[in-house]
C-alpha cells in the first residue's frame, strides 16, 4: 500500500464530492500525532498521541473482530434503509462489515471530529471505493458546521427511525469528550425536532387535507408573501404582537405606533387589538384547528391576512379581505401551483416562498418581519412563560383568562426570565423560545427588541419597555395600506384560467385514483395467490411485477394520489413499518408484501371514493370563476380576447 498515492487519490475524491472537507484539510494545522502499529493478527491499529504524550488506541489491539461481531449480534437483523450514525472514522472496519451484511441497504453517516485522524484514513484506505460506491454521508471537523446539522436531520425517516443506531469508536469519548457531548445533544435535538414534526403531521394529516382542499379556492384572487419581500426597506420597524399575558399591561401603548411601524398581530392577538381600537397592518395564522370564534370581529376583513392553505378553513372563509399566501410545502399545492406558473406570462410575480417557523404563529410572524426587512423587530406579548399562571392575555380565548390548574403545572419547566429570575413555562413554549434564539443567531439579527415586559428571556434581543421602543425606533410616518394597493394579485389571467381548469377537474382526478387503487388490489391478490402456490411461477411474477410498477408509479407521482396518501399518515406509517420487516423465506416475503399492498390500496380506495364526492361538492359550491375583472396586464387583454373567441 503506497500511502502517498492513496493520499493523492483521496484528495481527488474530496475535490469531486466533498470540496468543503478538502478546504478544511488544506487549512488545518496538526494538533496531535496519529500513527499505527501492527496487531498480532496483522491489522494496522491506529493510535493518537496527545500533546501530553498520552497514547490512545483507536481500535482494539486484541479481539477487534470479536468486538465487531458482538456488536452486530446485539443490533440484530438490520431492516432496509436503516440509518446508522458512526462517530469516528476509526469505525472503518465495523462499517465495512455492516455494508457487507446489508448489501448496502442501509444509510450511513460518519462524523469524524479530528482532521488528523481523517488524514490518516486518507493515507491508509481507498476512500474512492469507500465513499463513492456506498450510501455514505460524511462530515469532518467542528460539529457546528451547517452541513452536519442538515445531514443528520436527513437521516431520519419515520418508517426506519425505530431502528436508528449510533456507534462511537473506541477511545473517542476520552479524546473528544466535549465535542461528543455536543454532537450527541445535536443528534438528540434533531431526533426530537423530527418527532415533533411527525406527531404534528400525524395529528393534523386529515385536518390538513380538508383545509387545503377547501382553501385552495382562495388562492385564485390572492397575493403571495414574496410580494412583501423587503417592503419595509430597512427603514420602518415591525412590531410583532403576540397574546401573552403581559399584553394586558401595554396594549394601549401600541396606539402610538400606528402609522409609524408595521404592526403584525398573531391570530389570538387580533381581537384584543381591534377591541382596543388598534388596527394592525397584518395578522398571521398557521393553525389548522384554530376556532373561528377567535377571529369573529366585524372589522376582521379590513386586516390583510398572511396565511397558507392548511390553516383552519372557517377563518379563511370568514375573512373577506386581502390574503397573502406563503407555501405550505405540501405536494398537492406545489403541483397545482407549478402548473399555473407554466401557464403564466408573468412568472416572476408567481415565485413562491416559505416562512421559517418553529411551530408557533409568533415564530412565523417574526420571520415575516425579517423577510420584509424591518429596521427593528420589536416583540410584544411574547411571554413564552406562564405569567401570573396564565397562558394568554385577557380577551383572547376568554374575556378573563383562567389560571392553570395544578395538573397543568405538572408538565412545566423553569427557564431564565427577563430579569434574571426563574420563570415557569410549558414545554412547547420552551421549544418556541429556543427557535427564536437559534433563528436570531442563524440570521445574524442585531436589531431585535423584546418589549414584552415579562416572561422568559429571549437571548439575542435587547430588553426595553414598549413605550421606550416606540419612542426610539418609531420615528417615521408609514402607510402599509398605500404600499399594498400597488400590488397585483399573484396570478395573471392565463394562470387563473389554468387554476380554474385544474380546480374543476379535481373530481376526475380522484376517479383516476379510484381506478388505479382497484387495479392495484387485483394485482396484489394475484401476487398472493402465486406466492401461495407450491412452486413459484417466475414468468407470471415478472409480468405481474411490471404491471404493479406501472400502477405504483402512478400512485407515487399523481397529484391526487399523493394528496390522498398524505391524509392517511397513521395508516401509511403502520404499513410502511411492516414493509421494512423482511421475511427470511422468499414466498413468505411475497405473501407479506402482497398483503401490505392490498391493505394500503384498500385504504386509498375508500379515501379516494370519499374525496371524489367531496371535491365534486366543493367545486360546485365554490366555483373558481375567472372574469374580465381578472384582466390586469396588457397581455391579459389579448389572452381574454382569444379565450372569448375560442368559447364562441
Amino acid at each position: 500500500m503506497d500511502r502517498d498515492e492513496n493520499y493523492k487519490k483521496s484528495l481527488e475524491v474530496l475535490k469531486e464530492s466533498y470540496p468543503e472537507i478538502l478546504e478544511k484539510v488544506k487549512k488545518h494545522k496538526a494538533e496531535f500525532e496519529v500513527g499505527d502499529e501492527l496487531s498480532p493478527d496483522e491489522r494496522l491499529v491506529p493510535y493518537v498521541t496527545t500533546k501530553t504524550g498520552k497514547k490512545y488506541m483507536l481500535n482494539g489491539f486484541f479481539g477487534e473482530q470479536e468486538r465487531i461481531e458482538k456488536k452486530l449480534e446485539e443490533w440484530g437483523k438490520l431492516p432496509h434503509s436503516v440509518p446508522l450514525f458512526f462517530y469516528g472514522m476509526a469505525n472503518y472496519h465495523f462499517i465495512k462489515e455492516v455494508l457487507e451484511k446489508t448489501d448496502d441497504k442501509c444509510i450511513i453517516f460518519i462524523y469524524e471530529p479530528s482532521i488528523e485522524i481523517f488524514q490518516y484514513y486518507m493515507r491508509t484506505v481507498d476512500l474512492k471505493d469507500f465513499l463513492q460506491e456506498h450510501p455514505i454521508y460524511l462530515a469532518v471537523g467542528k460539529y457546528k458546521d451547517p452541513e452536519l446539522e442538515s445531514r443528520i436531520f436527513a437521516l431520519f425517516q419515520i418508517d426506519t427511525i425505530s431502528s436508528f443506531r449510533v456507534e462511537v469508536a473506541p477511545n473517542y469519548a476520552e479524546l473528544f469528550s466535549d465535542n461528543l457531548k455536543a454532537v450527541a445533544k445535536l443528534v438528540d435535538k434533531k431526533f426530537k425536532d423530527f418527532m415533533v414534526g411527525w406527531r404534528t403531521a400525524e395529528e393534523f394529516s386529515d385536518t390538513v387535507g380538508h383545509n387545503m382542499m377547501y382553501n385552495i379556492y382562495h388562492m385564485l384572487h390572492a397575493h403571495d408573501v414574496i410580494q412583501l419581500q423587503g417592503i419595509l426597506k430597512g427603514e420602518i420597524p415591525a412590531i410583532i404582537v403576540s397574546a401573552g399575558p403581559s399584553l394586558n399591561k401595554n396594549i394601549d401603548d401600541l396606539k402610538k405606533a400606528v402609522g409609524k411601524a408595521c404592526i403584525i398581530a398573531v391570530d389570538t392577538a387580533i381581537k384584543p387589538l381591534l377591541n382596543h381600537g388598534i388596527k394592525p397592518d397584518f395578522f398571521v395564522i398557521v393553525d389548522g384547528k384554530k376556532p373561528t370564534e377567535l377571529m369573529d370581529h366585524p372589522r376582521i376583513s379590513e386586516i390583510p391576512l398572511v396565511t397558507c392553505t392548511v390553516v383552519a378553513r372557517g377563518i379563511m372563509d370568514l375573512h373577506k379581505g386581502k390574503k397573502f399566501f406563503y407555501a405550505a410545502a405540501e405536494t398537492f399545492e406545489d403541483d397545482i401551483w407549478g402548473e399555473c406558473i407554466k401557464s403564466s406570462l408573468h412568472r416572476n410575480t408567481m415565485l413562491v416562498t416559505t416562512l421559517a417557523t418553529g411551530g408557533s404563529v409568533a415564530n412565523t410572524a417574526f420571520s415575516l418581519a425579517n423577510f420584509m426587512k424591518a429596521k427593528t423587530l420589536i416583540l410584544v406579548g411574547q411571554d413564552l412563560a406562564l405569567t401570573n399562571g396564565r397562558t394568554h392575555a385577557d380577551g383572547t380565548f376568554k374575556e378573563k383568562m383562567d389560571k392553570l390548574t395544578q395538573d397543568e403545572y405538572e408538565d412545566t419547566l423553569e427557564v431564565e426570565g427577563i430579569r434574571g429570575n426563574k420563570v415557569i413555562t410549558r414545554r412547547d413554549f420552551a421549544r418556541y423560545l429556543r427557535w427564536f434564539e437559534e433563528y436570531i443567531e442563524r440570521q445574524g439579527i442585531k436589531n431585535a427588541v423584546d418589549a414584552t415586559q415579562g416572561g422568559a428571556k429571549i437571548h439575542g434581543t435587547k430588553i426595553m419597555t414598549l413605550k421606550k421602543a416606540i419612542e426610539q425606533y418609531c420615528d417615521k410616518d408609514f402607510c402599509m395600506k398605500d404600499e399594498l394597493e400597488k400590488l397585483p394579485e399573484m396570478m395573471d389571467y392565463p394562470a387563473k384560467l389554468k387554476f380554474a381548469e385544474l380546480y374543476k377537474d379535481l373530481p376526475n382526478g380522484m376517479e383516476k385514483v379510484v381506478k388505479n387503487a382497484k387495479k392495484s388490489i387485483r394485482l396484489y391478490k394475484k401476487m398472493k395467490k402465486l406466492a401461495e402456490a407450491e412452486e413459484l411461477d417466475s414468468e407470471a411474477l415478472l409480468k405481474l411485477s411490471k404491471q404493479l410498477t406501472k400502477v405504483n408509479d402512478f400512485m407515487n407521482n399523481d397529484t391526487c394520489a399523493l394528496f390522498i396518501q398524505a391524509t392517511l399518515v397513521k395508516v401509511n406509517f403502520t404499513i410502511r413499518m411492516g414493509i421494512y420487516q423482511e421475511e427470511d423465506d422468499e414466498k413468505e416475503n411475497l405473501i407479506s408484501m402482497a398483503q401490505h399492498g392490498i391493505t394500503m390500496n384498500q385504504y386509498i380506495l375508500y379515501s379516494a371514493l370519499y374525496w371524489k364526492d367531496e371535491t365534486k361538492k366543493i367545486v360546485e359550491e365554490r366555483p373558481a370563476k375567472v372574469t374580465e375583472d381578472d384582466v390586469y396586464y396588457p397581455l391579459d387583454y389579448v389572452i381574454r380576447e382569444l379565450e372569448q373567441r375560442r368559447v364562441k
